[in-house]
C-alpha cells in the first residue's frame, strides 16, 4: 500500500504514534543513557555491559521518537529562511541536534529534556542554513542580520501598512545602512531552470519560458495586454475590494496609501482594511495565473 502525502506528511503521522515523555521517564531513560555512553569505549563489554548497552540503545530510541514532533516544529518555524534548503531537509539537520542533545542530557541538572533539547536542535538548523542555503556562503551574523531584518519589515508592513526606512531597519539590525542593504541583494532565491512551475497548468519548466536573447519583438504589445487582464480582473471583484486596491495602489503617491487613510474613507479599521485587501489580493494572484504577493503589487504598480 503507497504512503500518501509527502515525507514531511509521514515523518508527523508516525511522530504522533509514540507519547510524550513524563519527567519521570525522562530521568529514569536519561540515567539508561548515560550508563550506555558510559561503556562507548569498552571494546570487549562482558555479559552485564552488552545488557546496559542494549538498555541505553532501547532507551535513546524511546527519547528520539518522543521528539521527533518538536524537531518538525522548530524546523518549521525556519522554513522561510531555508532558501535551497526544503523542510525536509531542515527536519533532517533538526534530528540530528535531537541525537546530539539525547547523549549529553544530564538528568541531575534539573530541567527538562525538551528545554534543553531545543537548542541542540535550533542550533542543527541555523547552522545548516547558514552553511548550505545559499550559493554564496554568508558569513553567521549577516544570515543572522538578514532574519531579524527580514522580521522586523513584515511586522512594520503589518502594522503600518509600508515598508520602513531602511535606516531604522538597520538601526534596529544595529548595523551600517550599506552593510544591511549588502545583506539584503544576497537575500533573493535562487530557482533552478528544470524546476516545474506550480502556477501553470501544463507544469512547464522555467527554462521553457525565459526569452530568446536574440528576439527582436516589440515588448508593448505584451505591456498592453497585460494591463487589460489586470484590469479585467480587478474589475471583477466587489465594489469594496476595487476601492481598496484603486486606492491604495492607483495614485500619484510614490508609496501604497496607507490603510488607516483608506479605512477613514470606507468607515472601517484599519485591521479590517487591511484583512479586505489581502482577500481581495488572493483573489487578483487566481486571477492572474498563481503570482506571488510581492510580484502581484509589483505588478499593479507597473500599469497604475
Amino acid at each position: 500500500m503507497g504512503l500518501q502525502g509527502t515525507s514531511v506528511d509521514w515523518i508527523i503521522k508516525q511522530s504522533h504514534r509514540y507519547p510524550l515523555l513524563t519527567p519521570d521517564e525522562e530521568i529514569t531513560l536519561a540515567r539508561h543513557v548515560q550508563a550506555w555512553m558510559a561503556l562507548k569505549d569498552v571494546k570487549r563489554p562482558g555479559t552485564r555491559q552488552k545488557a546496559i548497552i542494549a538498555r541505553g540503545m532501547r532507551a535513546r530510541e524511546r527519547f528520539f521518537l518522543s521528539n521527533i514532533r518538536l524537531a518538525v516544529n522548530i524546523a518549521g518555524r525556519y522554513h522561510k529562511f531555508g532558501g535551497t534548503l526544503t523542510l525536509e531537509d531542515l527536519i533532517q539537520e533538526g534530528l540530528i541536534g535531537l541525537d546530539f542533545a539525547i547523549k549529553k542530557f544530564d538528568p541531575a541538572l534539573g530541567y527538562k529534556f525538551s528545554t534543553y533539547c531545543y537548542w541542540w536542535i535550533r542550533q542543527g538548523i541555523t547552522r545548516s542554513i547558514n552553511k548550505y542555503s545559499r550559493i554564496i556562503h554568508l558569513p553567521m551574523q549577516a544570515n543572522d542580520s538578514i532574519r531579524k531584518a527580514m522580521d522586523y519589515m513584515q511586522e512594520h508592513m503589518r502594522k503600518n501598512g509600508k515598508l520602513p526606512p531602511l535606516e531604522e531597519v538597520a538601526s534596529y539590525c544595529n548595523i551600517a545602512k550599506q552593510t544591511l542593504i549588502n545583506y539584503l541583494n544576497h537575500n533573493a532565491n535562487i530557482t533552478s531552470l528544470d524546476q516545474r512551475m506550480s502556477s501553470n497548468e501544463n507544469h512547464n519548466e522555467f527554462i521553457e519560458l525565459v526569452a530568446d536573447p536574440n528576439s527582436t519583438g516589440d515588448q508593448s504589445g505584451d505591456i498592453h495586454q497585460f494591463t487589460g487582464v489586470l484590469h479585467e480582473a480587478i474589475n471583477e471583484l466587489s465594489p469594496t475590494y476595487q476601492a481598496i486596491i484603486k486606492e491604495r495602489y492607483f495614485t500619484d503617491r510614490p508609496q501604497p496609501k496607507a490603510f488607516i487613510e483608506i479605512g477613514r474613507e470606507l468607515k472601517a479599521s484599519r485591521q479590517a482594511t487591511q484583512q479586505m485587501h489581502d482577500r481581495a489580493m488572493r483573489s487578483l494572484r487566481l486571477r492572474l495565473g498563481g503570482l506571488q504577493g510581492q510580484e502581484c503589487i509589483q505588478a499593479l504598480r507597473s500599469v497604475a
